[in-house]
């Protein structure tokens, strides 16, 4: 037997070989045995790169074994062709993954940075059991010239504060690469390097969005009381990405003077993306006009200017302001109503707010029917016969979003109806959506269904869905 193993306390690990074979499958029962009592069996694939079809059917016989004690088989670090091959059998449902980064060696875990699925894991991984031999790989790894490795190296190292790599951020900061230079910026903000301030500014005007973005970051760590002043003239600038970045670091540097200046700029702005950019931003500060500010951008000339202001109301969870709010469902301009619901149904969980919008829907138009039907079913009040009757609307649109909400707050009556509908409804995205709502149902008591929908459905889109929950009939 090739396989190898420990049991720590009452939690049994067992090492898959790297080609395993039926006998090293056959053997898990055994190593079991041998090892009770067990509370919880990890299998770790790392070494693994496939199994053969024909033994996952030893797999299967293991973990009933394990189930008729009661212990769970956690699988471990399964490569992507294993995981393939679980996905083609339909299996993979039937087990529980983890990644379990102990089981790799230093150098597997600096080899991990090239994967970009994990690579982020690895690095937290790395950072919370930091210690000597981490430390010598990543230092090794920072001699390299690979964009990547670089880059998590130092992200890493900058995420245990270690201030050993603190000469050589410089150098990175100039790194042909964009991700190393944003990496040695966010680092030089993580460590304080308060020397570097003035070269981060720089920074700030880059080509890429995310070095640019990092720069803000860092100097909102860096900052002092000169910082805001400095933005404010970039505000001005006749860069409209520098004037959003700039917007952006102030935000980050959150102080009265910062909430002053983007108050004052956001009047005088004409470009309708660094007005919502300068929106957002003024919505991460905690300031008690910022509510107000927002509802009167609602009326704002600009679409994506209301757009962001409806966002923002949601982020700041502005329930003082429901009633100014509520005012403006109502607006003779349909693009103000429209956004108002949006924020409305964000914030609102109150009887009162439904009411409301339950009250305006007949003679509105087909685009604030949307947004109040999707509004109520954020609310989260029961109104279920008032979606119920929605599911009779001509539009397709209107009768999809009212049993997607009707689903949120009563899911039996969404079930019910979503069986009638994935038969009879005409519209395909109402059946999909049928569909969509019946796939959380156990498969036994959808499958004649989904057969009878399968033998008459004529959409691709819906019976290609269909027959990915129930195979081919």
């Amino acid at each position: 037997m090739n396989i190898s193993y420990k049991k720590v306390s009452d939690h049994l690990k067992i090492f898959m070989v790297q080609e395993p074979d039926t006998n090293d499958f056959e053997s898990l029962i055994k190593i079991y045995n041998e090892t009770k009592p067990v509370k919880k069996v990890f299998l770790d694939l790392k070494n693994c790169f496939y199994i053969q079809s024909k033994n996952i059917a030893q797999l299967i016989a293991f973990k009933k074994t394990l189930s008729k004690d009661n212990v769970p088989l956690i699988l471990l670090n399964l490569k992507e062709s294993v995981i393939q091959v679980l996905e083609i059998t339909n299996l993979l449902p039937q087990f529980t993954i983890q990644k379990d980064y102990s089981s790799y060696t230093a150098d597997e875990l600096i080899e991990a940075f090239f994967d970009p699925e994990i690579a982020d894991e690895v690095s937290d991984f790395i950072s919370q059991n930091y210690c000597e031999e981490y430390k010598e790989k990543l230092f090794d790894a920072l001699k390299s010239e690979d964009p990547v490795l670089l880059e998590y190296a130092i992200i890493t190292l900058g995420k245990v504060h270690e201030y050993d790599i603190e000469e050589l951020i410089p150098q990175f900061m100039n790194f042909e690469v964009a991700n190393v230079q944003k990496a040695a910026i966010l680092v030089a903000g993580w460590l304080g390097i308060y020397s570097l301030k003035e070269k981060i500014y720089d920074f700030l005007k880059s080509e890429f969005i995310d070095v640019a973005e990092a720069a803000a970051a860092s100097i909102s760590l860096l900052s002092d009381e000169s910082d805001s002043d400095k933005l404010k003239d970039l505000l001005e600038s006749k860069d409209e990405r520098i004037r959003k970045i700039a917007a952006k670091a102030l935000s980050l540097i959150n102080d009265d003077k910062s909430y002053q200046f983007l108050k004052n700029s956001i009047s005088k702005e004409s470009n309708e993306s660094v007005r919502a950019v300068m929106v957002k931003s003024l919505s991460l500060f905690n300031k008690p006009d910022v509510a107000d500010l927002l509802i009167a951008l609602l009326k704002d000339n600009s679409e994506v200017v209301r757009e962001a202001a409806a966002a923002s109301l949601s982020r700041i969870n502005a329930v003082g302001k429901i009633d100014k709010i509520m005012e403006f469902c109502q607006d003779k301009d349909e693009m103000v109503s429209f956004f108002a619901i949006k924020a409305l149904g964000s914030i609102c969980k109150d009887i009162n707010c439904a009411d409301k919008l339950m009250h305006i829907y007949p003679g509105s138009s087909t685009r604030i029917k949307a947004a109040i039907i999707e509004a109520l079913g954020n609310i989260g009040i029961d109104v279920s016969d008032f979606l119920y009757q929605a599911l009779d609307e001509e539009n397709e649109d209107l009768r999809k979003e009212a049993l997607n909400s009707l689903f949120m707050i009563n899911k039996k009556m969404a079930v019910t109806s979503s069986k009638e509908l994935i038969l009879k409804d005409k519209s395909w995205v109402v059946r999909f959506k049928a569909t969509e709502i019946l796939e959380g149902e156990p498969i036994e008591s959808v499958r004649d269904i989904f057969k009878s929908a399968l033998d008459k459905e004529s959409n691709r889109y819906v019976k290609e869905k269909l027959i990915s929950l129930v195979g081919d009939i």
